[in-house]
């Protein structure tokens, strides 16, 4: 009996991490195709933010730079991990701020490393007022890489 307890304990315990790992329905019905379920990308075709939005996420600039991309889309080229992309990141406004949230809080505690606050519904509706467009937040993204603000 002892025997049965620790070891149904120890397989919830390995469970729970990936349990807490678990995408949101917001980012399996509309980041997944994309980014992956595991948010690693496709190198050269879509970027990876497993272990890269953790890194954005740890500035006010970066965290508001991340929200503005989900509601307001960007384009252009970007590099990441010595890959050039070019392509369009489509606008998610039409997402509720909770969902919106749920998602960036998911993909900012992926690939290890201090995970920064969880995202809020405040926090979104707030970056939502600011209304930009596509090409804004990309040139955004610009000013903040070139600044080292975020990777």
């Amino acid at each position: 009996m002892i025997r049965s307890l620790l070891l149904a304990a120890g397989l919830l315990a390995a469970a729970g991490p990936a349990l807490a790992q678990t995408a949101p329905p917001a980012y399996r019905s509309n980041c997944q195709a994309c980014h992956q379920a595991d948010a690693k990308g496709l190198p050269g075709q879509f970027p990876r933010l497993n272990g890269r939005a953790n890194q954005i996420a740890a500035t006010p600039e970066g965290r508001k730079f991340l929200m503005h991309a989900v509601l307001f889309g960007s384009s252009g080229r970007i590099v990441v991990d010595g890959k050039t992309i070019i392509g369009v990141m489509p606008a998610f406004g039409r997402l509720s701020d909770p969902d919106l949230a749920q998602a960036l809080t998911y993909v900012s505690r992926l690939g290890g490393g201090k995970a920064p606050a969880a995202f809020t519904a405040a926090e979104l509706k707030a970056a939502r007022a600011d209304q930009l467009s596509s090409t804004a937040v990309s040139a955004s993204r610009v000013r903040l890489l070139e600044a080292k603000q975020i990777p």
